[in-house]
Order: structure tokens, then C-alpha cells, then sequence
């Protein structure tokens, strides 16, 4: 089996804000859906939240906000920002936290990251409540080069030693999650967008044509976990 520590990217010298500059539609879009999804629960946790990118959006309307990260950095930029949410260092394949301790379970741009997805999507049941909710985005393999893909098929090794698995969207199915819907955004994930960046009431485009999902480079899946009895 490979070491362990391969699997762990330099996170401490990657500033994944710059990830984001140019980009104020695409992250309007995908603020605005993940507070329509999330919006009336009690607790949420966050899962490789970042610099804090969603865990903002997830304080303005969740009363108790958790968010977990590997990387020291990023949750130094994030608390710095935010105000009421708790921040832990941990990786997602062993969440400390009991058996049903959240509301809802967030996952944004994360999952095509993990390799043993299967490991982390048990860890997302494990913590989530019977009956809450779990959102994940993940790229959309139904259109572009990765069209079609049938496995956990690593594509990429980026400068930092990040690494990028593309899955089918069946690949995010788990026995204990429900889906209760697909959304698609990133019309205005391309240099056009970018130009028009300055221009986020864009994005209301974005999220009222979401239903397309088919059609949208980001899939957002919201479930309903249903543990055994």
C-alpha cells in the first residue's frame, strides 16, 4: 500500500484564494444555492471549507457552524474572516466528532480530491443525523474530456501535489443517502465568465437555469440520510 503521507499535498504553500479571483459569478451561484439548500437546519458541518469561501455563507443562516480543513493555513485565513464558527484541523477520513452530531453535512469542491471517496462518504453518514442533510459538489463528468468515465480515474497531479480523481455520477451514491436533487451551475465557468466577473448579478442566471444539471460543468447533490434502524 502507498505511504500515506503521498497522498498529502502542500496545502501550508498553496493559497487556494487565488482559485477564486475572477470568479465572482461562479461563487455568487454557488453561495446563493448552497444557502437555499442548508437554510432552517440547526447545525452543519463543513468539510474542507477552505479559506471559508461557503463557511460564510453557511454563518448567515445556521445557527452552530462547524468547519474542518487539513490545512493550518487555510483555517487560519478562515477564522480570521468569520466570526461565530467553530474550526478543526482533521482529516476527513477520520471526522472526530460522535454518530449523528450534525444537521447537515456539507462538501464543495472537495470529494474529487479523496481516493477512498467511499471512506469519506461513511464518515458524512456517520456524523449526519437520520433524516438530515448531506450537499456535495463535485465536477460533471456527463460532459467535457471526462465524459463517460467508469472508474475513480486519477487525471492530474497539480503543482502542489494536489491530486484529481473524475468519477461517474453514480460513484457518490451511498446506501444511507437519499437523493433528493441534482443541480448544475458553472455556465460562466470559462474566460468569457471571467471577463464578466465584476457582473455577479450573473449568477442568478446560473442558479435559475441549475435544473439543466446535465448541461453545467459543477454538480450539486442534495440527500436525505437514512440510516438503518
Amino acid at each position: 500500500m502507498e505511504d500515506a503521507a503521498r497522498y498529502v499535498p502542500d496545502y501550508e504553500n498553496y493559497d487556494y484564494r487565488g482559485e477564486w479571483r475572477s470568479r465572482d459569478i461562479e461563487n455568487a451561484a454557488e453561495r446563493e444555492l448552497v444557502r437555499s439548500w442548508v437554510s432552517g437546519v440547526g447545525s452543519c458541518l463543513e468539510l474542507g471549507g477552505g479559506f471559508g469561501r461557503i463557511t460564510e455563507v453557511l454563518e448567515s443562516c445556521v445557527p452552530e457552524v462547524v468547519m474542518v480543513d487539513f490545512s493550518k493555513r487555510n483555517l487560519s485565513l478562515a477564522s480570521a474572516r468569520l466570526k461565530r464558527a467553530m474550526f478543526l484541523r482533521c482529516d476527513l477520513r477520520g471526522i472526530p466528532f460522535e454518530d449523528s452530531s450534525f444537521d447537515c453535512v456539507v462538501v464543495i469542491r472537495v470529494l474529487h480530491h479523496i481516493d477512498d471517496l467511499r471512506v469519506v462518504l461513511d464518515e458524512v453518514v456517520r456524523v449526519g443525523r437520520d433524516g438530515g442533510t448531506v450537499v456535495l459538489g463535485v465536477p460533471n463528468t456527463i460532459l467535457g474530456r471526462y465524459r463517460g468515465v467508469r472508474s475513480n480515474q486519477q487525471v492530474l497531479i497539480g503543482p502542489c501535489g494536489h491530486r484529481a480523481y473524475v468519477r461517474p455520477v453514480g460513484a457518490y451514491a451511498h446506501p444511507s443517502l437519499e437523493l433528493i436533487e441534482r443541480r448544475g451551475l458553472g455556465i460562466f465557468e470559462n474566460p468569457v465568465g471571467r471577463r464578466l466577473s465584476r457582473l455577479s448579478v450573473l449568477s442568478g442566471i446560473d442558479v435559475a437555469t441549475s435544473r439543466a444539471w446535465a448541461l453545467k460543468p459543477e454538480l450539486f447533490m442534495r440527500f436525505r440520510v437514512r440510516k438503518p434502524a
